[in-house]
């Protein structure tokens, strides 16, 4: 199997599978970063789950790590809702620490995961979103069952049908759904 088919099989995100709070999104933002499936390979051992400051580092996406820069918004949301959920301040300096430090960490509280390996900047893009779909379900709903986290947030409206194929359907699961309904 070549490098990049490997890596749409294999990798769902950065963080860890013990984590407490999940977060389940469509694909990773960005660009495309034709060299990603090699240094994941060769870097992080194909492993399914790796450290986001150095997937980032590796990735081109250190700028997220350095002093007072803006944090990076998709995480920032994530962020806010760990910490409101715990109670915590989630003010914009407490994100940028939390960001810096702890989001995304092979040993933290945070797994941000994604439905399809495939890079995009957002839905508009057309990207291979489908490849390895029914495996890397598979994988998510036996992971969500052994592990067990505290809670899941699904991320993206328009993708109801595909979350319900991880996690059941939301109804019968006590979802809140962010829009209201």
């Amino acid at each position: 199997m070549n490098a990049e088919d490997e890596l749409r099989l294999n990798w769902f995100g950065v963080g860890r599978w013990a984590a407490p709070h999940w977060f389940l999104g469509p694909e990773p933002g960005g660009d495309h970063v034709a060299d990603w499936p090699r240094v994941w390979r060769d870097q992080f051992a194909s492993a399914e789950l790796v450290d986001c400051r150095a997937h980032c580092e590796a990735a081109g996406g250190e700028k997220w790590y350095r002093g007072s820069l803006p944090t990076q918004p998709y995480w920032r949301g994530l962020i806010r809702t760990v910490l409101s959920y715990r109670g915590e301040p989630y003010d914009l300096e407490t994100v940028r620490q939390y960001q810096q430090s702890r989001f995304g960490t092979i040993d933290g509280e945070i797994a941000s995961l994604e439905l399809s390996a495939n890079s995009a900047r957002s839905l508009a893009v057309d990207v291979d979103r489908y490849s390895f779909r029914y495996q890397r379900v598979a994988v998510l709903r036996a992971r969500l069952k052994e592990y067990g986290p505290d809670f899941l947030v699904c991320c993206g409206k328009k993708l109801q049908a595909e979350f319900e194929d991880v996690v059941g359907r939301l109804e019968q699961m006590g979802s809140h759904r962010s829009d209201g309904r």
